[in-house]
């Protein structure tokens, strides 16, 4: 599931890199928010997907 949502965030990232560059000579001050925000969800994706997985909960031994 957490697979599905990181794809999902990198495509937003796509479309607002390539928005971005879409909109260089239009207005540059937007394109650079626009670059920015796509660095930005890129990083937190690779801080998210890296994250070392809790172990799993096992029930207490007995005794």
């Amino acid at each position: 599931m957490t697979d599905l949502l990181y794809g999902l965030a990198m495509l937003g990232a796509l479309a607002l890199a390539l928005g971005g560059l879409w909109m260089w000579r239009r207005d540059r001050k937007r394109s650079v928010l626009l670059i920015g925000a796509a660095a930005v969800t890129m990083v937190n994706v690779w801080s998210w997907s890296t994250l070392p997985t809790p172990p799993a909960l096992a029930p207490p031994a007995a005794g």
